[in-house]
């Protein structure tokens, strides 16, 4: 199976928040429509203290009255575009390993989905409690430069959440610690650029005779570039790539 292209130029597009459509959004520091967070984030690696969070929100097409749960799928990759062979980036670096039994930073990946109080745009999809977390955190499904990372949350104690469509809602903070980024027990690949990308949202609601009971997501909000975000400017692949190579990837 062959995944879909970042085109290597995109970076280098405005950020700024603009007409929006359905769709999903992936942010340093702030959810996108907040208009205050940013696509790159940079880091010294010159300290162990400290942490970066990147927040996920997306647009529904449709309202939803009833909602009781959210599926995400982020996608990060060291090279600079997804395919299936691999090769075109080095492996995931030992800092970018998280969750699995002999991962080098194990603790440092956290996830919650309570959105920031200040937020004036984006709203919360559910007032009332929210139950969830990492599912999974997977290294290679689309080569060694690749990994995926699965999350749900679902509405507690009966209280069934409500999206109003056109309207952006914030959907969960990742939480990367800065552990093990110096000194003894450093993990490598810190420096390494890396591309993440919001994939795709499912959004779960009752379900209902002759209706699939829930709606999936996928594509920047923004038309553009608003589904991804980048660690240390672009990855930078390993081995010379001409566009014409790339492109016959997705043909």
């Amino acid at each position: 199976m062959k995944f879909w292209l970042i085109m290597l130029f995109i970076a280098a597009l405005p950020t700024a928040v603009g007409a929006q459509n359905a769709g999903v959004a992936l942010r340093w520091d702030k959810c996108y429509g907040e208009g205050t967070g940013t696509s790159l984030k940079t880091f010294a690696c010159d300290t162990n203290a400290g942490r970066d969070q990147l927040v996920g929100s997306f647009i529904s097409p449709n309202d939803l009255p009833e909602v009781t749960s959210l599926e995400f799928v982020v996608d990060l990759s060291s090279a600079p575009y997804f395919t299936d062979g691999g090769g075109i980036g080095p492996p995931i670096p030992a800092w970018w390993m998280f969750r699995n039994p002999g991962s080098c930073r194990r603790s440092a990946l956290q996830v919650d989905f309570t959105p920031d109080p200040a937020n004036q745009v984006c709203r919360a999809w559910n007032e009332g409690q929210l139950l969830g977390g990492i599912a999974s955190y997977s290294i290679g499904f689309a080569g060694p430069s690749s990994a995926r990372l699965i999350m749900g949350v679902a509405a507690g104690a009966g209280v069934l959440g409500s999206v109003v469509a056109g309207t952006e809602y914030s959907s969960f903070t990742l939480t990367i610690s800065h552990v093990s980024s110096v000194g003894s027990g450093a993990c490598s690949g810190c420096q390494t650029g890396m591309l993440l990308v919001f994939s795709s949202i499912q959004v779960s609601t009752p379900q209902v005779i002759g209706q699939p009971g829930f709606i999936k997501l996928s594509g920047p909000l923004n038309g553009v570039d608003s589904n991804f975000a980048l660690w240390q400017g672009y990855p930078v692949p390993t081995r010379t790539t001409t566009w014409g190579a790339v492109k016959s990837l997705y043909r």
